[in-house]
Formats: structure tokens, C-alpha cells, sequence
């Protein structure tokens, strides 16, 4: 993907810092890639080593061994206990898109799905993040579930952003990932992330044109959301100068239409 710094090409240079500097890398900072996790949290880090009990748990959700993890479940293992970051095992799951080590996690009572922890987010937040929809969607039926929890930004550069699960799928290009939470009712697609960006300013700085199109179809999406640069999405799109921005001005343009003509039978359906 094209850094930011190389698709700028007008004399609007701010093009508001938050996409420009802040939104650019949205990224959670704790992600192990699941090769660092045995520096990171089974041996424990250097100020807060984590109980036998946390690690032992982490060690399964790492490995993806359901079965030790049940046992360890059955034996009384409290399965919200986290590392300093504040990462749990289903954290940890859910960035190695162990399924089943998730689905089990899930099933206790006791799980609080919804643990934010200092570096990546809620379990959500690393699952849309890295894309792994099955995960996703385990997670999404547990009732419990907020879809609209934040994370803080973690960097000096994205300090006072506020990031959603959409927010991360939409700026790192998942589609899938953004299909399955634009599917949830309660899913908000206008979050403001910071100064005024919405998930569909982001998608259309980087030309994500079938994450815009599946936005579009959100019957409450505000496409003429204006960011602090006074920019709606279809202007941060022709800032952008993308290849395809003519498809994109073509598809809020269709939006545009299929709204016009929902309202006109309305309309007509109230006057008779």
C-alpha cells in the first residue's frame, strides 16, 4: 500500500494529520506475529512477570492446544488473567487464529470478551485487525460483545484517536473482515476516529474501492461527513488521486441515486 506521504499531491499538505501521520499506522503495537510470544509473554517480561497459572494459559492459546486448555479451564484457571499489557489468552488466540482455542475460551461464563488491553485493543480489535474472520465471528455471537469498543491510540503519533474494530479492518483493507462487522446492526460506520474521520474517509484515502462500496451500502452511512479539513470522503478520494477515483466517484455517486429514489417512494407512499 502506498504510504501516505506519496499519494499527497496538492497544496491541501495537512490533508489532516490524522491520515497523513495518525491513521497511516493504526496498527496494534503488541502484535507477537506469534513467533515473539515466547520472549514476549511465556517467559514474562522483565517488570511484571505473569503468574504460572496466566502463563500456562497463554502457552495453550499460543500453541493452539484446546486440550490442555481445557484442562486447565476445568482445573479452575482463570481465564481473564493478563500479561503486563494486559493482553489475555484470548488475545492471544485470536492473533494466532486458533479457532478452536477461542471457541473454547468463549464458553466459559466467566470470559470477558470485551478486555482492552494497553497495546492491541480487545480481542476484536486483533482479530479485524489481522483479518481472521472465522475468529471474528465467534467472537460477534458471544452476547456480551461490544462491536463499538475503542482503543486509544499507543503512539506519540496517533495520541487522541479512538479506533473501533471497523476502524482497524477498513485501514488495513480487509474486506471480508469489514463485511462481517457491517452486518452487526449495531455497528457504527461513522465512529469519529479523530478531527472528524470516519471509516469512510479512510477507505477512500487509500482507494480501498470495495471496502467504500460496502460501506455505501449501510442505509445509515453519512457520506458527506466532513473531517476537520472540511473534506468529505468522495474529496479526500480526488485529494488522493487514486487511479480508479473515477469508480469511486461512481459509486457515491450510485449511492447518491439509490437514496434519492428510496426517499422519493417514501415520499409517494406518504401521500396516498
Amino acid at each position: 500500500m502506498p504510504r501516505p506521504s506519496q499519494m499527497l499531491r496538492t497544496t491541501r499538505a495537512s490533508l489532516d494529520d490524522a491520515i497523513l501521520g495518525r491513521l497511516h499506522d493504526t496498527r496494534p503495537t503488541q502484535r507477537t506475529e506469534c513467533r515473539h510470544v515466547d520472549n514476549a509473554i511465556l517467559k514474562g517480561r522483565r517488570r511484571s512477570r505473569p503468574p504460572e497459572e496466566a502463563r500456562s494459559l497463554f502457552r495453550a492459546a499460543y500453541r493452539g492446544e484446546v486440550a490442555a486448555l481445557h484442562v486447565l479451564i476445568e482445573s479452575g484457571a482463570d481465564v481473564n488473567l493478563g500479561c503486563s499489557s494486559g493482553d489475555t489468552a484470548l488475545h492471544i488466540a485470536a492473533d494466532c487464529n486458533h479457532v478452536q482455542v477461542v471457541r473454547r475460551l468463549l464458553e466459559c461464563p466467566s470470559i470477558n470478551v470485551n478486555v482492552v488491553s494497553t497495546t492491541a485493543g480487545s480481542a476484536l480489535h486483533v482479530a479485524s485487525h489481522r483479518g481472521h474472520v472465522a475468529i471474528m465471528v465467534l467472537i460477534l455471537r458471544h452476547p456480551d460483545t461490544n462491536v463499538n469498543i475503542t482503543m486509544p491510540g499507543n503512539s506519540p503519533g496517533t495520541l487522541g484517536c479512538s479506533y473501533t474494530p471497523l476502524c482497524l479492518a477498513v485501514q488495513q483493507g480487509h474486506e471480508a473482515a469489514v463485511a462481517v462487522l457491517l452486518r452487526e446492526a449495531a455497528t457504527d460506520p461513522n465512529v469519529d476516529i479523530h478531527v472528524g474521520l470516519r471509516p469512510l474517509h479512510i477507505a477512500a484515502f487509500n482507494g480501498y474501492t470495495s471496502i467504500i462500496a460496502r460501506l455505501l451500502q449501510r442505509h445509515d452511512i453519512d457520506r458527506g461527513a466532513r473531517a476537520q479539513s472540511n473534506l468529505t470522503p468522495l474529496q479526500v478520494a480526488q485529494v488522493a488521486e487514486h487511479p480508479d477515483h473515477g469508480a469511486i466517484e461512481q459509486l457515491f455517486l450510485e449511492a447518491d441515486l439509490a437514496k434519492t429514489s428510496i426517499e422519493g417512494d417514501t415520499l409517494s407512499m406518504q401521500c396516498r
